[in-house]
């Protein structure tokens, strides 16, 4: 969705990407593609900000995933907002 409004994750969750773009581990990734649940296995390339918002960079994938568009990795989930 064009011009929606970020949300920062959970400032924990951030340490899980951190982890598994690290260790360049496959993953499970659930996400919401233009409002649609999508599951991918993948790999984090990196992550980055751009214009304000938070984007996943995936190996062998030219999409960027928004951080607050993230389901779950690995079934672990981004439960609250890091309020700052």
């Amino acid at each position: 969705m064009k011009n929606e409004k970020y949300i920062p994750i959970n400032c924990d969750f951030v340490d899980v990407i951190e982890h598994y773009a690290t260790l360049r581990e496959t993953i499970h990734l659930h996400y919401l593609d233009d409002q649609v649940p999508t599951c991918i296995m993948t790999q984090i390339e990196t992550w980055i900000n751009k214009g304000g918002i938070e984007y996943l960079r995936l190996k062998n994938h030219d999409q960027l995933i928004r951080l607050d568009h993230i389901l779950s990795i690995n079934d672990l989930s981004p439960d609250s907002n890091c309020v700052l």
